[in-house]
């Protein structure tokens, strides 16, 4: 995505302290809002999971929500997983 620097290796957790390190370093305020769209909105639920006590709140557009029960029985949906 771009031409700026990569890591071998990428998971939810390291993106979510990075937008947090991004929030802090911007000075956006003692509890700004995080907003994602599509892809950035699974980000903007992970940064709320595990940063949001420092958030003013997380809006989400345009990205599935699955229960937890939806997400441990995702591999048995019709094309994914085994079958």
């Amino acid at each position: 995505m771009g031409d700026s620097g990569w890591r071998a290796h990428y998971n939810s957790e390291l993106r979510a302290e990075e937008i947090r390190t991004v929030i802090a370093a911007a000075q956006l305020g003692e509890r700004p809002f995080v907003i994602g769209h599509s892809f950035g909105g699974f980000m903007t639920m992970k940064v709320a999971s595990q940063y949001g006590d420092g958030l003013g709140g997380a809006v989400i557009v345009d990205s599935p929500i699955r229960s937890p029960e939806e997400a441990r029985n995702a591999d048995s949906w019709p094309g994914r997983g085994k079958g």
